[in-house]
């Protein structure tokens, strides 16, 4: 919830919906945030599809993911991805979340899905028709076996109509290979437009 603590310093009346599968953390974020109106807690995963899906659970927290981890990790990484255990997971997709809550429209979608980031955005393409800002983690590296890179979510993004901003969080492998960072993506303005940034009003 540390996103929700920051979005809310800068935009006290910011609206939040947080996605969380792994039940511990989802707990977690429903006491951290009880009582307050603004912060609704989803326990599921996102995904370009509805469903059910096997989430896994690392010794790491944060490197949990849909997707299992690959085998080629560098030594470090591997022992934060070992896997300690296995749910069974509700998945839903961003657009069926809003249609189904009747939210119209989401100012900015920030993502950090351990490698299920690209399927996440194909499943929000009709919310995304009116978002302004992305802010989404890109792999350079093939960290969890099956993961779409940095490339697919350029073109993804590009094609809904957005330029990338910039690129921050950069992390470094053992080779002082980029492996991963924070990508910034901004809806593209008409051309009569000045260029700027919006102030946003919710995010999921």
């Amino acid at each position: 919830g540390d996103m929700v603590e920051r979005f809310g310093a800068f935009l006290p009346r910011t609206e939040f919906h947080c996605f969380e599968p792994d039940p511990t953390l989802g707990q977690t974020l429903e006491r951290n945030f009880a009582g307050n109106p603004l912060v609704h807690v989803v326990q599921a995963a996102l995904g370009d599809v509805p469903g059910k899906a096997t989430f896994n659970i690392n010794v790491s927290r944060p490197t949990n993911s849909l997707l299992p981890s690959a085998e080629s990790l560098q030594p470090d990484l591997k022992k934060l991805c070992e896997l300690v255990e296995q749910v069974e997971v509700g998945v839903t997709t961003i657009d069926e979340y809003c249609q189904v809550n009747s939210i119209e429209h989401v100012d900015v979608v920030k993502l950090d899905l351990q490698g299920y980031d690209y399927l996440a955005l194909k499943g929000a393409e009709a919310t995304l028709k009116n978002t302004k800002v992305v802010l989404v983690e890109v792999l350079f590296k093939e960290i969890y076996t099956g993961c779409h890179g940095f490339p697919d979510i350029l073109n993804l993004m590009i094609g809904h109509g957005f330029k990338l901003h910039n690129l921050c969080g950069l992390h470094y492998g053992e080779a002082d290979e980029l492996l991963w960072a924070d990508a910034i993506f901004v809806k593209e303005s008409p051309a009569s437009d000045s260029a700027r940034v919006e102030t946003y009003s919710s995010a999921t």
